[in-house]
């Protein structure tokens, strides 16, 4: 008999995962919902998660051990990533739907220099964490996400309130807007935020030059 627990934006999506890491059908296991937060204020979602713990007698062994060891593979090359750049931190594993995510925890005076400004640093530990392990991977696997002192929801947070403003601009005085270049994970979330107030973006450049333009209505 084995517990294991998964994690998931709803009910159904953690028990998807159960079933493609077990392969096996739901039928065939317990389920034991931890804890649920996929519901907020009035019945609506706000990016919660629903966490369940999964009993099995006869799950795959062989599925089971390759999730785990593809998650233990990613946290063992960033701890590598780490101790080769002389810091001394602790690397917390989780895992998603579809994502691998990896928390290090540092001293307050190195997180800084673990994130970087604007997260440069931060996006280059993941890069080569990805790569890595992509190298090592027979299929296609989970995205590796690597985190410190929760900043990518910082940053996300940030960059909807920036593309928030652009929208307010743009609607305003009926102009495009041009943010700056940003790498492709900090585009996608103002593609994302524009596109949920009924505009309409564009990328422009090429690389690291690459931009986010915000539409007028006229142009949408």
């Amino acid at each position: 008999m084995s517990d294991l627990t998964f994690e998931g934006k709803s009910l159904e999506e953690a028990i998807e995962l159960a079933e493609k890491t077990l392969d096996q059908d739901r039928e065939s296991f317990n389920i034991e919902v931890l804890e649920d937060k996929s519901k907020g204020l009035l019945g609506i979602s706000w990016g919660k998660k629903v966490t369940i713990k999964v009993t099995s007698d006869t799950h795959s062994q062989t599925t089971a051990t390759n999730e785990i060891q593809e998650g233990g593979a990613a946290k063992e090359t960033l701890d590598k990533l780490l101790k080769l750049t002389a810091l001394d931190g602790q690397v917390e594993l989780n895992e998603t739907f579809d994502e691998i995510v990896l928390t290090v925890s540092l001293a307050e005076t190195e997180e800084p220099l673990f994130i970087g400004r604007k997260g440069k640093n931060l996006d280059a530990y993941q890069y080569l964490a990805n790569k890595i392990i992509d190298n090592v991977r027979s299929t296609r696997g989970k995205r590796i996400v690597v985190d410190c002192a929760q900043y990518r929801a910082r940053r996300k947070a940030k960059l909807e309130g920036m593309a928030r403003k652009a929208i307010y601009s743009v609607k305003k005085e009926r102009r495009s807007y041009t943010f700056p270049p940003m790498p492709a994970g900090e585009r996608r979330i103002i593609h994302i935020t524009v596109k949920e107030e009924g505009l309409k973006t564009e990328s422009r450049g090429f690389g690291e030059e690459k931009k986010v333009v915000v539409l007028p209505p006229a142009q949408a």
